[in-house]
């Protein structure tokens, strides 16, 4: 099998699935995991796919979200790193708004550690996982679900969450890079964010490695109006030589 025909039959399993791991591409193509890792590598530096740990998942389109249910399967030790790092800025009797990210999601289970939250998501599989997992009591916005995100979004979520005023924000991006900011591939979701953001006291950003250096179609904000940093790993010198120009931002990797 030619490298042109594996590739193809490689998007085509992606396309369907939107993610995949390396055990399960060999199976379907008969190939070694040298062979499939070879492809994969190739097809992320051509802008196919996106590597993670043990495998792809189909390259995010810079306006247009990619599922929860695709995010929640990738990156996730490190998502559950920051979560657990998260935590240590936390104290009881908090309110906090929560964003629909799947990084901010794996922070549900570590919220049992506190009591009397008051929380606020406009993220359906948040809210779920919030019912499921702890005894808090969530509140969500009306409006309009966006798919594939899972998310409330538009004018109506927009006005509620105007009137409402928390002691944190916690919330993820799509990325963030030296010359934009921090990003979003939708508009709404940005919009939504900023509210969030201008509602609360302190903001705290979680952000796996795999963010930096990337830029998305919707600014959400700028890294001045950031209080906290969370990552999973020390960001390289040139981002370390960045994010020092903001002195009164907290960095925790």
């Amino acid at each position: 099998m030619s490298d042109i025909t594996r590739q193809t039959q490689i998007m085509e399993i992606l396309n369907e699935e939107k993610s995949v791991s390396v055990s399960k591409l060999i199976k379907r193509l008969y190939v070694s995991p040298a062979t499939i890792r070879r492809d994969l590598e190739d097809m992320a530096k051509k802008g196919l796919l996106k590597r993670v740990h043990g495998g792809a998942i189909l390259f995010a389109s810079k306006n247009e979200e990619s599922s929860i249910i695709t995010r929640s399967k990738t990156m996730v030790q490190e998502k559950r790193a920051i979560a657990a790092s998260t935590i240590n800025f936390l104290k009881n009797n908090q309110s906090i708004f929560l964003d629909s990210s799947s990084t901010v999601c794996a922070l549900v289970p570590f919220l049992n550690d506190f009591k009397y939250l008051t929380l606020i998501t406009n993220s359906l599989t948040t809210a779920i996982e919030i019912g499921e997992k702890t005894d808090f009591k969530v509140f969500v916005p009306s409006g309009f679900v966006k798919r594939p995100s899972n998310s409330l979004l538009g004018d109506a979520t927009n006005q509620i969450l105007s009137d409402l005023h928390c002691d944190l924000f916690i919330f993820s991006a799509a990325g963030m890079d030296t010359r934009r900011g921090i990003t979003e591939a939708s508009i709404e979701q940005a919009e939504t964010k900023k509210i969030m953001m201008r509602n609360a006291e302190t903001r705290i950003l979680l952000l796996d490695h795999s963010k930096f250096g990337q830029s998305f179609l919707a600014k959400s904000c700028d890294l001045s109006d950031v209080d906290i940093l969370v990552t999973d790993q020390k960001p390289n010198e040139e981002f370390m030589r960045y994010l020092s120009r903001y002195s009164n931002l907290h960095i925790v990797y």
